[in-house]
């Protein structure tokens, strides 16, 4: 689910809130497909709270604290934009698929199971 006006915003910044702790699984699926993204705002990068700016946007604790933030600079491409508008629909239908069968489908991944919310992903 987006987050944020979709008319008032900035045009390289997207937010999608993956609900529940799906948005590490999102991080961990988006980087086995080379997308780069981090999860939370750019001003609260590692912290496991919510963002305060969209919890001020009457966002649920919850979606607050499950969102996977897309900045696109100079050096990407129109294909980059491409690739991510493919995959992360994808992902997202991977995601709910998995966990209707259960969160076991993830396996023992380290990463899903750590609780770690950031990582460094280039594209």
């Amino acid at each position: 689910m987006a987050n944020g006006n979709h008319q008032a915003r900035l045009p390289n910044t997207s937010n999608i809130s993956f609900t529940g702790t799906r948005f590490r699984a999102a991080l961990i699926l988006l980087d086995q497909h080379g997308i780069c993204c981090s999860a939370g705002s750019a001003c609260r990068t590692g912290s496991l709270e919510g963002s305060h700016v969209l919890r001020a946007m009457k966002l649920s604790d919850e979606r607050a604290r499950s969102n996977v933030r897309f900045s696109f600079g100079r050096f990407n491409t129109e294909a980059d934009v491409d690739k991510a508008l493919e995959i992360v629909p994808k992902v997202s239908c991977e995601i709910a698929h998995r966990f209707a069968r259960g969160a076991s489908q993830f396996g023992t991944n380290a990463r899903l199971a750590s609780g770690r919310n950031e990582a460094a992903l280039p594209v």
